[in-house]
């Protein structure tokens, strides 16, 4: 029991710091509280020594800042690190391709202009967002991490309850390139049939959606934010996914439920290949609806996430109790 109070203790502190600080910050607390003899005497150094959140903050020096403070700030710089560079990244290829599908071969200079045009507005992009999801959970004093000193402490996470940073940085990543597909470059979303490139969807109508597009964006972006910030699977963490599940699919709704989403030439082609689809219901159904073919993968898709994120939270919550 000793022991146990001493560690989910010391996982509470380390989970909200740099990787580069955490094995340093464990190694000094663990020999500071393993030098108490009963379990009194540890709540009592811990009771001294503060709330997770606050000795994360005295390690960091990340107390105090302007528009993002305290523990909203060291959480923040944390997320920005891991995906700034993926974005980066991956909003270089994109504007690469892009660049090349436009201007063909000829004009590198355009070509260059181009790529730092699109890496640098994936950076904006991603920046602006993270800053922004924070900047409201900072105003609105959101309720991020466990509270209370002895009560309060987190469970030491075992291999089924924690969340691989993998997966929210994935999903991270996923959102924002998403979103520059279908705003930025909507372009790419298309193929060349008989040597003419045909664009799967209508460029001005999906830019009109931009709207509900960034919602949706901030959404996910937002649970994914807080699994990566709790760590562990949670009934917190459920409840949020419930809620961004909810929203989510009313966004895609508005997004790829409307009439004119679909390029004309693309509509065209879908009329052309019906003519020669068979009588199989499947087929025809993908041909006369393609907003559903779109629609039913990504409702199909939140909802695994979803029920997979419930079960394990109230699993997780229920084995705690």
């Amino acid at each position: 029991m000793k022991n146990n109070l001493k560690n989910r203790y010391i996982y509470a502190v380390t989970r909200l710091l740099p990787k580069k600080m955490q094995a340093d910050v464990e190694k000094e607390l663990d020999s500071l509280i393993s030098e108490m003899e009963s379990e009194q005497d540890i709540k009592s150094i811990i009771e001294q020594l503060g709330t997770p959140e606050e000795l994360a903050l005295k390690y960091s020096n990340s107390e105090q800042k302007a528009l993002i403070s305290g523990i909203y700030f060291l959480l923040y710089k944390r997320v920005l690190t891991i995906v700034l560079p993926i974005v980066v990244s991956i909003f270089t290829v994109f504007a690469t391709i892009n660049s090349l599908l436009s201007y063909g071969h000829l004009n590198w200079l355009r070509h260059i202009t181009d790529v730092l045009a699109g890496a640098a507005g994936g950076a904006v992009q991603a920046f602006a967002t993270i800053t922004i999801i924070f900047a409201i959970l900072d105003y609105k004093k959101v309720n991020l991490v466990e509270q209370g000193i002895i009560d309060g402490l987190p469970h030491l996470p075992t291999s089924k309850k924690k969340i691989s940073i993998d997966g929210p940085i994935f999903g991270i990543t996923f959102s924002l390139v998403t979103t520059a597909l279908l705003l930025l470059f909507p372009q790419i979303l298309g193929f060349y049939i008989d040597y003419e490139r045909i664009t799967i969807f209508n460029i001005y109508v999906l830019r009109s959606l931009w709207l509900p597009i960034i919602i949706w964006t901030v959404l996910e972006i937002s649970f994914e934010i807080f699994a990566l910030i709790e760590g562990r699977h949670s009934k917190r963490l459920a409840m949020f996914s419930l809620a961004t599940c909810v929203a989510s699919l009313a966004c895609g709704i508005i997004i790829f439920g409307s009439a004119n989403i679909f390029s004309p030439e693309f509509l065209a082609l879908i009329e052309y290949w019906s003519t020669y689809a068979s009588d199989n219901p499947i087929n025809n159904f993908i041909f006369v609806n393609p907003n559903f073919t779109i629609l039913i993968p990504y409702f199909i898709i939140i909802a695994i996430e979803t029920i997979y994120t419930v079960y394990h939270g109230f699993k997780a919550t229920a084995k705690n109790t």
